[in-house]
């Protein structure tokens, strides 16, 4: 299967990712807290929450009025009959590409929250970080200058690259809040008396100004559990921008500029989507009004990445930024509203 068929693997990690991704905005939005990936991902990441619905639309597909109708709309191709095509019996080879790639996204989750704890700890061997942020501000102060840059290098070189530039500054946050968090806590341990104060401390703050919020530890920990499965989505973004990176870098001493670059109008959309949530913690969303509509975009677009990106991984990407900017937009939202 993995040697006829495993192009079309990552199409079934990101799928399951996804689903884990939905899990955890759901659980903020119903109870207030981020479960941890790895329980999210055993407990959405099912092959009957997105198999069935590609079947069905394939079976639909033979029906006339089904395809001039699919045609009106402007839709592409099924993947699943393109991979059919090519003698694959998309039912059972599904399924088993489904369990690969749950067992990946798992496997390359705990890579990536091991690697964060791991530049975490080299973080505070190098530099003791500051406290947990004091005030909770979805903007900071050289937000708005970075975005800039990143979209002018997107714009002046290549799309991909400011997408990797912009992952890296995104890992760059988490290991600090993670670094942050663990110094917290470490203090904690050796002075309980001093932990209590702060804590007394913390709460008469919120007493006296309510827009102006402490991190708690443990809103920090969950901003960390959502943050670890952004990064796996991000990660999976970046791998499938590489073509296009590595094309211009092998092309750099003919021309500066990727021309055309087809990762160009996704690095305009994900880079101040991830500035934006890079700031973002999950005490400053629970209560928007956005996030429960958020938290059901993910099971649909898991639907789409089986059906139109299996075959097409280029497509991919489009469907992973769009709970990324509603995720980032639950900040707006919370505010207007």
């Amino acid at each position: 299967v993995v040697r006829f068929h495993g192009g079309a693997l990552p199409a079934y990690v990101i799928s399951s990712i996804l689903l884990a991704y939905g899990g955890q905005l759901y659980s903020l939005f119903s109870t207030g807290h981020c479960l941890e990936y790895a329980a999210m991902l055993d407990k959405e990441a099912k092959p009957y929450k997105v198999d069935p619905f590609v079947i069905m639309i394939k079976f639909l597909l033979g029906y006339k009025w089904f395809k001039e109708l699919w045609d009106v709309l402007l839709l592409p191709e099924l993947d699943a009959i393109v991979l059919t095509s090519q003698s694959m019996c998309f039912p059972l080879v599904s399924l088993i590409l489904f369990l690969f790639g749950t067992c990946t996204a798992y496997w390359g989750g705990l890579l990536s929250s091991t690697s964060v704890r791991l530049l975490s700890s080299l973080w505070l061997a190098l530099k003791r970080p500051s406290e947990l942020p004091k005030d909770i501000k979805m903007i900071s102060a050289d937000l708005p200058f970075l975005t800039v840059v990143l979209i002018i290098v997107s714009w002046t070189t290549c799309g991909a690259f400011a997408i990797l530039l912009n992952y890296l500054y995104y890992v760059f946050k988490i290991v600090h809040l993670q670094a942050s968090l663990t110094s917290y806590k470490n203090s904690q341990t050796v002075n309980p008396k001093h932990s209590r104060r702060s804590e007394k401390k913390c709460s008469q703050h919120k007493d006296s100004a309510a827009h102006h919020r402490r991190l708690s530890a443990g809103d920090a920990e969950d901003s960390i559990r959502m943050h670890s499965t952004v990064i796996n989505l991000l990660t999976w973004v970046v791998l499938l921008s590489m073509p296009s990176l590595i094309y211009w870098l092998k092309n750099l001493r003919y021309y500066f500029k990727l021309n055309p670059d087809p990762c160009k109008p996704l690095a305009f959309i994900l880079i101040p989507t991830m500035a934006i949530l890079g700031n973002t913690y999950t005490v400053s969303i629970k209560s928007s009004k956005l996030l429960k509509t958020t938290s059901q975009f993910p099971l649909p677009l898991a639907v789409g990445v089986i059906a139109f990106g299996s075959a097409h991984l280029y497509r991919v990407p489009c469907f992973d930024f769009i709970p990324l900017l509603l995720h980032a937009l639950c900040n707006f939202m919370k505010d207007w509203i």
